[in-house]
């Protein structure tokens, strides 16, 4: 045993962990502060369009890794078909207006996510009001129509 760990003890006599393992597997603050879940909306909507730009440049003829394994996430992310889970249908209507959408494919969700963020000031007054402020309304949307999936 390295000398650096001769007088770590790792499990109790009980067979728990000990307080001294406690401490070596827990997390620095900054390391859970940098988790997605306490990011900006602004932050997990940046990181989104990053996805959906990189994804977007690999081809589905030529069986990209990339795209294989984001795909083959869907069934447990989505659980479904997505614009199923959502409750607006103008917002199913209008991102039908201009392409082509797979709704269960997590490409796809993304590309809509993205898009609309990009041309959040073209859209119909019906859609801004149904999306409030960008990014935040985005993010309502998509995480209270995926929250309970």
């Amino acid at each position: 045993m390295p000398e650096h760990n001769r007088n770590v003890e790792l499990w109790k006599a009980n067979g728990y962990p000990s307080a001294q393992l406690l401490k070596l597997m827990r997390p620095k603050a900054q390391e859970v502060l940098n988790h997605p879940l306490f990011r900006t909306s602004e932050r997990r909507l940046s990181f989104v369009q990053d996805v959906s730009d990189r994804v977007e440049l690999e081809d589905r003829e030529n069986e990209s890794e990339l795209l294989n394994a984001l795909e083959s996430t869907a069934t447990l992310a989505l659980t479904g078909k997505w614009d199923g889970k959502m409750e607006e249908a103008a917002f199913i209507d209008n991102i039908g207006c201009y392409r082509r959408y797979t709704f269960d494919s997590v490409r796809d969700l993304l590309r809509v996510v993205r898009n609309k963020s990009h041309h959040c000031r073209e859209l119909p007054r019906e859609i801004k009001e149904l999306l409030r402020s960008n990014p935040e309304g985005l993010r309502v949307i998509f995480h209270v129509d995926f929250q309970n999936s």
